[in-house]
């Protein structure tokens, strides 16, 4: 009788823990760059902020274009992308002299992530330094590259973790 008793009750308890579970990363789960969050349809983007953009329409696409936009006292251009009226790729350039600051800020609202940074030696055996981060979430991924040999942008994109099967290259 007692087995029976502890087994309803470890059932129950059971039963009831991935509910917290799932309230608990919902709550949690809110990406933004810049107000532009995946899945949003064109018109919230654009209500977002005013962007010059290019129709697609045989492939139901459309890119959005947004110059100047600041952060920290570092100016970003930014890319939004959409597929059947979704927002699915956000890629912003800026100034990779702020690439540390960049960083930072983001290692501050987003943790960690998974620092993939290598040293390669180019044809001319200069070596450059390849800076790559990423962070992975439920349905996106975050990355921010940046390259020792490019000094005309670092870049911060976010997209659908399925990208493959949205955005197929040819």
């Amino acid at each position: 009788m007692i087995t029976k008793l502890i087994s309803l009750c470890l059932l129950t308890w059971l039963s009831i823990t991935p509910v917290y579970a799932e309230e608990t990363s919902l709550a949690t789960y809110d990406l933004k760059i810049f107000d532009y969050k995946l899945g949003m349809t064109y018109d919230e983007a654009i209500s977002v902020r005013a962007f010059q953009y290019t129709l697609y329409p045989g492939v139901n696409r459309a890119i959005g274009i947004i110059n100047s936009v600041y952060m920290d006292d570092v100016e970003f251009n930014i890319n939004v992308y959409f597929r059947d009226n979704n927002l699915f790729k956000i890629i912003c350039r800026f100034n990779p002299q702020h690439l540390e600051t960049v960083t930072q800020s983001l290692k501050k609202e987003l943790g960690e992530g998974e620092d993939n940074s290598k040293a390669v030696h180019s044809i001319t055996e200069s070596l450059i330094i390849q800076t790559l981060c990423q962070w992975d979430f439920p349905g996106a991924k975050i990355y921010l590259v940046g390259m020792s040999n490019n000094s005309e942008f670092a870049t911060l994109s976010m997209m659908v973790s399925n990208l493959a099967e949205i955005d197929p290259q040819p």
